[in-house]
């Protein structure tokens, strides 16, 4: 009987190694499997990190090279805009000279005919009409800026003379 019940046992045994056996195997080949996969991954996973550092290298250095470029621009338009405004102040100044000639041209031209006018004013009032004539004031042939100029001279010395009568008379008062 304990033949038979170590037969028993030898075959559960046996039968439970080989059932272990075979669960290791097939365990195996799921985990090859498994690793095999995870190999095919990694290389695609490189792969693609090998492709996106390349994309980046590529990226960076146009990137770089644009900097460059717009930098090298921006310093090209900033010289000719330097030149632009070197030529506008020329010209500005060639204008504003210019102006002025033709301005003291055109004044000289006009006096010389407000004279003729104011000759033939004269003639007419005292050959025609028998009266006697006044000449206007200088003031006439004074550019615009020159009058305001004599205007705000005429009012300052009035005011100075206004302030010295109120002190003399401040001191006429007080004694």
């Amino acid at each position: 009987y304990r033949v038979l019940a170590m037969r028993a046992t030898y075959q559960l045994n046996t039968e439970k190694l080989e059932y272990n056996y075979r669960v290791l195997v097939e365990r195996d080949h799921e985990n090859q499997s498994t690793i095999s996969q995870q190999r095919r991954k990694i290389a695609r996973q490189r792969e693609s990190l090998l492709s996106l550092k390349s994309r980046y290298g590529e990226s960076d250095k146009r990137f770089q090279d644009e900097n460059v470029k717009l930098t090298e621009e921006y310093r090209r338009v900033t010289e000719q805009f330097k030149d632009l405004q070197a030529k506008y102040r020329h010209f500005e100044l060639a204008d504003i000279r210019k102006f002025q000639e033709v301005w003291a041209m055109n004044e000289e031209t006009v006096a010389g005919k407000v004279r003729r006018v104011l000759s033939a004013d004269r003639v007419l009032h005292e050959q025609q009409m028998g009266l006697l004539w006044h000449a206007p004031s200088d003031d006439v042939f004074k550019p615009p800026e020159q009058l305001a100029l004599d205007i705000a001279k005429k009012k300052r010395e009035a005011a100075k003379a206004a302030a010295k009568a109120a002190a003399k008379q401040a001191e006429a008062l007080e004694a």
